[in-house]
């Protein structure tokens, strides 16, 4: 049967950067702020999974169209591409945590080393156990990525073209269907499988399909913004009960929360993969500053939560009382003491300082080991 014609569209989108920022602000502000101004972290998370499998699901299909039945070549590229831009630097943090003998570091080393941290917290449930003592809970969503890499383009180039649409949609019911099954055994399951998430990779495929071979139709359908209004007011007021009546790990929350959120991030990374958001928010996620900082999400996501722990106070403290007489001098360390960012005693000026140390911390890790490995990217692929 014949393909549908292919419209490539634009080989990059800016504005999917700016939600990038966006969605790791997100990340940042629930894990640092979440006592104060609790926020569900899924949301960015979330988002992320729209992005990836949108972007990812465009690659894949173009390579389809470009390559036919030779499906080794770009298979290859795939994962030559994607291993470039994960591994090194998530490697790094996990040597870097086993040399400084970071808690349950060597103990998780195997759940850590092959991307599945996220089966593990699944069946010990512990990611609402760990006492703040963790410095890896956010993991999960890395492996359940790079799960989602290994297990969407063989999907893609098993299915024929006309077929893949209706594949999507089986994911995004296999992602609702994973977490009832699971949801109403154990209520108070986190939910970090894969198939936990497919509903969110598979409403960003979605887009990926419908940007190369229905593009008139995911037009029309972005235009429809009271449809996104109406979802967007589902969630809110769906979030908002739930929290007034301490629901959050019920049954029936843990299923519709990613779901709702799912849809209204449809709309969002579906507008911007068509670069229809205007005016001053238009000005906002295309600004440069934006624009860079989610092109270093990566490295923000990764690096954010140890910044949060290692210079916390009581992390200080701990590390001032161990070094007696500490390192590099007591009045050095009374000022850290000091001046250290306290989220309880001034939490703007603490949010500021992690941001502004999580910042500089990934444009290093960009300039000095991402970008650099980035360009064996562009020469394998040029090839």
């Amino acid at each position: 049967m014949q393909s549908k014609e292919i419209d490539k569209g634009p080989v990059y989108f800016a504005q999917l950067d700016g939600f990038r920022f966006l969605a790791v602000l997100a990340v940042m502000e629930c894990h640092w702020l979440g006592v104060i101004a609790p926020l569900d972290g899924f949301i960015g998370v979330n988002l992320f999974f729209v992005i990836s499998g949108f972007l990812i699901t465009r690659i894949l299909l173009i390579s389809k169209e470009k390559y036919g039945p030779e499906f080794l070549r770009p298979i290859r590229t795939f994962y030559w591409r994607r291993t470039l831009r994960i591994f090194p630097i998530y490697y790094l943090v996990i040597l870097l945590l086993v040399i400084v003998s970071a808690p349950y570091a060597r103990h998780d080393i195997y759940w850590l080393l092959t991307y599945t941290y996220n089966i593990k917290l699944a069946i010990v449930n512990a990611y609402v156990h760990t006492n703040g003592i963790w410095l890896y809970p956010h993991f999960w969503s890395l492996c359940v990525e790079e799960q989602f890499y290994l297990f969407l383009p063989a999907l893609i180039f098993l299915f024929n073209i006309t077929n893949i649409k209706k594949m999507i949609y089986v994911l995004i019911l296999s992602g609702v269907l994973s977490r009832v099954c699971f949801a109403f055994v154990n209520p108070t399951c986190q939910l970090t499988l894969f198939t936990d998430c497919l509903d969110a990779f598979g409403f960003g495929a979605l887009i990926g399909y419908s940007m190369l071979y229905e593009k008139e139709w995911l037009s029309k359908l972005m235009s429809k913004n009271y449809v996104f209004l109406i979802f967007s007011v589902l969630y809110t007021v769906f979030v908002i009960v739930a929290k007034l009546h301490d629901f959050k790990y019920n049954a029936i929350f843990c299923v519709l929360d990613k779901l709702l959120f799912s849809i209204c991030a449809f709309w969002i990374v579906g507008k911007a993969a068509l670069t229809s958001y205007t005016g001053l928010f238009k000005s906002f996620i295309e600004n440069k500053a934006v624009v860079y900082l989610g092109k270093i999400s990566y490295g923000i996501y990764l690096y954010h939560f140890f910044v949060g722990r290692l210079l916390s106070y009581d992390s200080l403290f701990y590390l001032y009382k161990k070094l007696d007489p500490p390192v590099f001098g007591d009045y050095l360390w009374r000022g850290l003491l000091k001046y250290c960012p306290s989220m309880y005693g001034n939490w703007l000026y603490g949010f500021c300082c992690y941001f502004v140390i999580t910042i500089i911390v990934a444009s290093l890790s960009w300039h000095l080991i991402e970008l650099p490995i980035s360009k064996l990217k562009e020469k394998y692929s040029s090839k």
